[in-house]
């Protein structure tokens, strides 16, 4: 497992616009910051134009459009001139398929199964043919056809269809008196792109074609995934992997232990995300996730769970539903149930079929049919309370035995027309108590599809419906846990230094829904719910004639009320942007794969007339201007948390600055380096803290990173315990206040509104013994005993203090 001389990551997104030599620029100023690890994005050969890398296409070359090999080289050799480390960020669950580059791909389909890259791919050869299914045609096929948009390049031997292109199968061409007749004889089979929604062989990542499923679990595919990664590691090289999406993979602990096995030192964190309550399987040699859990923890903190009935009437007032709103356990299972049957309905279809074969030979259950089979599958997906259980034959864990008998029982619940002998057997089968191989590979193909299930009805829809407190609405976290207590939160960060005290903690990532600094500042509605409610139900009274007749969307506009809030002041080509993405995932009036040009145009001009709404955009800015002191606060609050509290913090690319960005691809603006770099020149220069609009950010970011350097054992090492310190006062509830190892305390607000707005009064922590030092006010004196939060107002109302003596 990893030591403890990771200090802090940092994340960079490489694009053809930031390549290589664009990151060794900025390695000096990261040095300089603080950092020990530089953490990228993928960065072996994607699909072309990639802006996020991880549509690779070959895992043997460095991504030409980040410059290739030699800036890679160039990039690798500044790591080291800069004493810095690196973590690599790995993709073993699926390739893209969108560009020729991907030779493999090109070879399966030249031909088929008979290719030696055949094993590759999850493909599922025996339906349909044995012919993939390739769903890229803008029109049904025969209409296509009938257009000639299909045509045959004898010379180049491919099929080409506007700028998609294909290989021909040897031989295919011979004695062909037709388009129709060559492409029949092919080893795939072109069709609409509608088809995805019910027929597909192969296993996709979600739902996105053009990403294949990996058989990363057979031995060569595995090598060949991880041959330059695992390189890296054992030249020293890379330090870290980060592996995106195991719960995808077939068997993630045998996955995790053939790569444990193949680099036995390095950091190993992994993208998983657990629902409240779960935690990563103890068997798992990992260092622990990227993240997600922490943030859900930090950002629970900061909502005030007094406030729920409050800003849960507000919102049920807002949408017209002050009686029988939806809750979010229904609106998760109706997002859930649409997208299994608009958005998955091929990957159930294909479970239904293997089904069927394997009950026509069942006594008790041949008589059951497709709809039979669909509905017991849809139950349980829409049960499963989590992305997926971890069974292995022979191997059932308490965990997931539990697991799957709560989801069959809430199946159970929820399609009562079920027979329940379906469902008994479906159960039986999850458990993996057979000895049927065509049983055990339904159950495998289950848990690989419980996970896209969750994501794509939680994460991508449920996400953009439920608006009650949008900062809550984030990766990991589950909306219905209105904030956290600070008894809870103690509670947790102490259970996870005991599984994994070196887990990444991050705030913002690439994938997260908001930055750190627009959920601070939304969550901070919480503190002051009956303004808000005033607020915003006078905009929804002065907005309601901005919609024509039948197309108003309330939800969205509360997400969008809140949007501006915690974003302001927002351009509104970003909102424009940031809209699209939010009615699209919601899939109510919009989707994807429905688009709604009437109601699209609708919502894009409502967000114009706000945009020319002095009143409401003077509205708007004297709320902004109300919040901003404790927004900062609240900021610098949860990033002083980040780099203290147990493992390993991971900076998202520009964020030590207050950022406002949005959802992808809104994260992924560029970045002023030069600005940082001059402001930490200036943060450098100076011990007390600047004014909060001054790169305050950045000079605590800076400050926090020298003590984790110089205090690593506290943070880190051996005995980086965590102890939850007594407050006492008037606004005890309004810190949390920890200890770190033996010679680190923290203090840090947690109601910023209240506190900038009214002071601390006489509240106090009580100190370990001896003598303690705040590195962030070098004119305080030593400190014993106890510390009045009152003495804090010119430090951002936080306190890390350091022992100064026994």
């Amino acid at each position: 497992m990893a030591d403890s001389r990771f200090i802090a990551t940092y994340r960079l997104q490489l694009t053809p616009d930031f390549g290589f030599d664009d990151a060794v620029a900025v390695l000096p100023y990261l040095r300089s910051l603080g950092i020990s690890h530089v953490y990228c994005s993928p960065y072996l050969q994607a699909a072309a134009g990639s802006n996020h890398g991880y549509d690779v296409i070959d895992h043997d070359i460095a991504n030409r459009e980040l410059g290739g090999e030699e800036a890679l080289a160039r990039f690798h050799a500044a790591l080291r001139d800069n004493d810095l480390g690196q973590v690599i960020d790995i993709v073993p669950n699926h390739m893209s398929i969108a560009d020729p580059g991907n030779h493999r791909w090109w070879d399966v389909l030249a031909k088929g199964r008979s290719s030696d890259s055949a094993r590759f791919f999850d493909i599922d050869w025996d339906a349909l043919g044995g012919r993939v299914v390739l769903a890229v045609l803008a029109d049904p096929y025969g209409d296509v056809l009938d257009r000639n948009e299909i045509t045959i390049d004898s010379e180049h031997g491919e099929v080409r269809y506007f700028d998609h292109r294909f290989p021909l199968a040897p031989g295919s061409l011979d004695g062909a008196g037709s388009v129709h007749e060559v492409l029949e004889r092919q080893h795939y089979r072109l069709a609409h792109w509608r088809t995805a929604q019910h027929t597909l062989n192969y296993r996709r990542f979600f739902d996105v074609n053009t990403l294949i499923g990996v058989r990363v679990e057979d031995d060569d595919v595995f090598d060949a995934v991880h041959r330059r990664a695992l390189q890296w590691v054992a030249d020293g090289v890379a330090q870290g992997v980060r592996v995106d999406h195991p719960d995808g993979v077939r068997d993630p602990a045998g996955y995790l232990r053939r790569l444990r096995e193949a680099a036995p030192d390095a950091w190993i964190v992994i993208e998983k995300i657990l629902e409240p309550g779960e935690a990563l399987p103890p068997e798992w040699p990992v260092d622990g996730t990227t993240g997600y859990d922490a943030m859900q923890r930090i950002t629970a903190l900061f909502v005030d769970p007094r406030r729920e009935v409050a800003l849960t009437r507000a919102y049920a007032t807002f949408i017209g539903h002050s009686d029988d709103y939806p809750s979010y356990a229904q609106t998760v299972d109706e997002s859930k149930q649409l997208v299994l049957r608009r958005v998955l309905a091929a990957d159930v279809a294909r479970l239904v079929d293997m089904s069927l074969r394997v009950i026509a030979t069942d006594t008790r259950l041949r008589d059951f049919g497709r709809d039979d089979l669909r509905d017991a599958f849809e139950a349980v997906l829409r049960a499963m309370p989590v992305y997926r259980t971890y069974v292995t034959p022979g191997s059932l864990s308490a965990e997931d035995a539990k697991v799957i008998a709560s989801t069959i029982d809430h199946g159970r619940r929820l399609l009562p027309h079920v027979d329940g002998r379906v469902l008994d057997w479906l159960g039986q089968v999850m458990r993996m108590d057979t000895t049927d191989p065509a049983e055990i590979e339904i159950a495998a193909r289950l848990q690989q599809l419980t996970g896209p299930a969750m994501a794509k009805g939680v994460e991508d829809t449920t996400f953009y419906r439920y608006s009650r407190l949008v900062a809550l609405n984030e990766v990991g976290s589950d909306p219905s846990h209105f904030g956290s207590t600070v008894a809870a939160f103690h509670a947790e960060t102490a259970l996870a230094v005991q599984q994994h005290p070196m887990s990444m903690v991050s705030t913002t990532t690439h994938d997260t829904k908001r930055s750190e600094d627009v959920r601070a500042r939304i969550a901070l509605l919480s503190e002051m719910p009956q303004t808000w409610t005033e607020l915003a139900l006078r905009w929804k009274a002065r907005h309601a004639d901005r919609w024509p007749d039948g197309l108003r969307d309330l939800d969205l506009e509360y997400l969008v009320y809140q949007t501006l809030v915690g974003a302001h002041p927002l351009p509104v080509e970003r909102l424009h942007t940031y809209l699209d993405k939010a009615m699209r995932e919601a899939k109510r009036a919009t989707s994807w794969l429905d688009p709604d040009d009437r109601f699209e145009r609708a919502a894009h001009a409502f967000v114009d007339t706000l945009d020319i709404d002095e009143t409401f955009q003077a509205e708007l800015a004297e709320l902004s201007a109300r919040l901003s002191p404790a927004a900062g606060i609240a900021s610098l609050s949860q990033l002083a948390l980040k780099l203290t509290l147990p493992g390993v913090p991971d900076i998202y690319q520009g964020s030590e600055l207050f950022t406002d960005s949005l959802v992808d691809p809104d994260n992924r603006r560029a970045v002023d380096y030069q600005l940082r770099r001059d402001l930490l020149q200036r943060a450098v220069d100076r011990a007390d803290p600047p004014p909060l609009d001054d790169g305050a950010k950045l000079w605590l970011t800076a400050r926090l990173l020298d003590v984790r350097r110089k205090y690593t054992d506290s943070l880190l090492g051996p005995h980086a315990t965590y102890e939850p310190l007594a407050v006492t006062g008037q606004d005890a509830d309004a810190t949390v206040a920890f200890g770190r190892g033996c010679d680190i305390v923290v203090v840090a607000p947690i109601r910023p509104l209240r506190i900038v707005s009214g002071g601390w009064h006489d509240t106090v922590v009580d100190l370990p013994a001896g003598t303690w030092r705040n590195v962030l006010d070098p004119t305080a004196g030593d400190l014993r005993g106890r510390l009045e939060l009152a003495s804090l107002a010119n430090t951002y109302h936080l306190a890390v203090l350091v022992r100064t003596s026994a």
